[in-house]
């Protein structure tokens, strides 16, 4: 059985369901260096070919965030939501390759006074909407609202087609396990495993980074598993996961303004 926090779901009900109509299609869900992408996609064939002979369980390993689903999408749908408690349409036609959510408030307070509104009425309506959108992002459905990552989502589901098991080691609380699964499994894949960093903030990790690696360490050794790839958009967690788990296939998920790029980090 797996440790740190991990939960095993089998069926999920009475949850609420995000459409694939009601996802925004995100402009920058392309890998920019696809021939990267087949090169570690054909060295995890080979190695959960290799585990099934050995009769061992496969283990693919993603971080959710930037990894599995695009998790700045959901500010689009948190958007939508606000104009609608207040009554107006200025975000009908809003264009999401233009949307910067990294920078959201900054980019929201702009473009409330390109659109008509003086200073004073831009930062009444802007406080409005942040306060609005503030309480929206505790609520565990809006993980629904991600756009999912296609390529690294197709690659996981291909997989798991062929007998691995797929787990996240998210920094995501406890709050939104049920939700996180059930956004996967709308997008085709079964989450095996569910890891999460809050669920294990009683044995002392220092950092994100200290957590997962031990996190992947830990699953890694269960002797019915053999851990194939561990995918994560930030570099420091990629290389903590590496340092602590050398033979990992490790992959860093690097995101750039018109798509992103998978690297594969040296193994030992």
């Amino acid at each position: 059985m797996f440790k740190v926090g991990l939960y095993l779901f089998l069926t999920i009900v009475g949850l609420p369901y995000a459409s694939a109509a009601d996802r925004k299609e995100w402009p920058c869900d392309r890998v920019l260096n696809v021939q990267s992408l087949n090169s570690i996609q054909k060295k995890i064939q080979k190695r959960v070919e290799s585990a099934l002979a050995s009769g061992k369980i496969p283990v693919l390993l993603f971080d959710l965030d930037d990894t599995l689903f695009h998790h700045n999408s959901r500010y689009y749908f948190y958007l939508l939501q606000a104009q609608q408690r207040f009554g107006f349409s200025l975000f009908d036609n809003l264009d999401v390759g233009y949307y910067r959510p990294k920078r959201y408030e900054e980019w929201l307070e702009y473009y409330l006074r390109d659109h008509g509104y003086t200073k004073p009425e831009a930062r009444e309506l802007f406080d409005k909407v942040r306060s609005f959108v503030s309480a929206l992002k505790r609520a565990p459905e809006v993980v629904l609202y991600d756009s999912p990552m296609k390529a690294i989502v197709q690659l996981a589901t291909e997989f798991q087609k062929r007998g691995a098991h797929i787990v996240a080691v998210t920094s995501r609380d406890e709050d939104v396990a049920m939700t996180s699964i059930q956004a996967a499994s709308n997008v085709g894949l079964h989450l095996d495993g569910f890891v999460s960093f809050y669920a294990s903030i009683a044995l002392r990790y220092s950092s994100i980074e200290e957590f997962k690696a031990g996190a992947v360490h830990s699953i890694c050794q269960n002797p019915r598993y053999e851990c194939i790839s561990f995918f994560e958009d930030k570099l420091k967690v990629v290389e903590a996961v590496a340092e602590r788990n050398p033979k990992l296939l490790s992959v860093h998920i690097h995101h750039r303004q018109s798509g992103y790029e998978v690297f594969e980090l040296p193994t030992r």
